[in-house]
């Protein structure tokens, strides 16, 4: 019986070209999309999940509205406090602050060495090492 639904099939497919064509062409499109939209949505929502509660860490960023819409990883400071005390999911908090190509020198040191950074130098509050593990 299946046997006979596949042969008026591949008839009807032998017959009708341009529509066979069509739907052929449909089909790998959606196959095709559908695999796509999967591919970014599972990379999105499996973002930094080794993390232990990751669902509880939010990152915040700055929208630069000009001749074109920018996102930088920078808010100002103020913002920090604010987040904690106005919003209650808001329990932490913790800057980071990223300075490119610096000079460093360091402290008591008699020789007075300076080194230069060139991938530059992070700075994070204690906290920082309480929201990430």
């Amino acid at each position: 019986m299946i046997r006979n639904y596949i042969k008026v099939a591949w008839r009807n497919l032998r017959r009708h070209k341009s529509y066979t064509a069509i739907n052929v062409i449909g089909l790998a499109m959606g196959l095709a999309s559908s695999i796509l939209i999967f591919t970014i949505v599972s990379f999105h929502l499996n973002f930094d999940q080794f993390h232990k509660n990751s669902d509880r860490i939010f990152r915040l960023t700055t929208m630069w509205q000009g001749e074109s819409t920018d996102y930088s990883a920078a808010v100002p400071q103020p913002l920090g406090k604010a987040f904690r005390t106005d919003l209650d999911f808001g329990e932490k908090t913790a800057r980071v602050v990223h300075y490119r190509n610096r000079l460093i020198s360091l402290q008591n040191d008699p020789q007075n060495r300076k080194f230069n950074e060139e991938s530059g130098v992070v700075f994070a509050k204690s906290e920082y090492f309480e929201i990430f593990n």
